[in-house]
């Protein structure tokens, strides 16, 4: 995987991480299907904490998400910014969490000439981080979220 510097990281990004790394160091890491992983603290001796770690690991383990990565496939857009009003005697259904659909499958669907779409069909940016960074400039709400109930789905 392509080692890559944190100076453009800010915490709350999604990276990813050196896998081969991991395995070498053994590191202990929650719900090891789910490789996209935000940036919980970017400290000053050159590591970086990721969600679901238990220690912080060197900055060049922590590698951007390229926008066409398989890894996109564990992202989702959260539709939802503002909370849902509820009004006494009605009955709303319950989102199915596993079932969202995947980031790039949103946004190509149901984003399609809007400027988020626009601007990854320009080419501004390469990376999930850089998405991020984007849409909380010019939207003012970082949706991008990381299903933390996403499987991997296996063929038979």
């Amino acid at each position: 995987m392509e080692k890559n510097s944190s100076s453009n990281f800010i915490k709350g990004d999604i990276v990813t991480y050196d896998k081969a790394y991991a395995e070498r160091e053994k590191l202990e890491i929650t719900q090891p299907d789910i490789q996209a992983r935000y940036i919980q603290e970017i400290n000053d001796d050159g590591t970086i904490l990721l969600d679901g770690f238990f220690k912080a690991i060197p900055s060049k383990y922590v590698v951007p998400i390229p926008i066409d990565n398989e890894l996109t496939q564990q992202l989702y857009y959260d539709n939802i910014y503002l909370g849902r009003v509820y009004e006494v005697g009605n009955v709303y259904d319950v989102e199915d969490i596993s079932a969202r659909q995947p980031l790039m499958t949103t946004i190509n669907e149901s984003m399609r000439d809007t400027p988020i779409w626009e601007a990854i069909q320009s080419g501004e940016f390469h990376f999930i981080h850089e998405l991020q960074h984007w849409v909380e400039k010019n939207i003012a709400h970082d949706r991008i979220r990381i299903n933390q109930f996403w499987q991997q789905h296996i063929e038979d």
